[in-house]
């Protein structure tokens, strides 16, 4: 659910569904939780990289409005 941004549903089992239950999956959750959140750190990472070396391609639009 959390690669999918299903953040609130994702909230309400780790607060609410998950500490009322035996199952181990909250453990998973927050393990998936930590993977996203490492890429996107990642991600904007090598953005502000690209950005303070000027490495940024040059993008054009493919067609000219008239």
């Amino acid at each position: 659910m959390l690669k999918k941004n299903f953040f609130l549903t994702s909230e309400y089992l780790l607060a609410d569904y998950y500490p009322k239950t035996s199952i181990d999956t909250e453990v998973i959750l927050r393990n998936v939780a930590n993977d996203i959140k490492r890429s996107q750190e990642h991600l904007i990472f090598q953005v502000k990289k690209r950005e303070t070396e000027g490495k940024f391609p040059v993008v054009k639009p493919v067609l000219y409005w008239a």
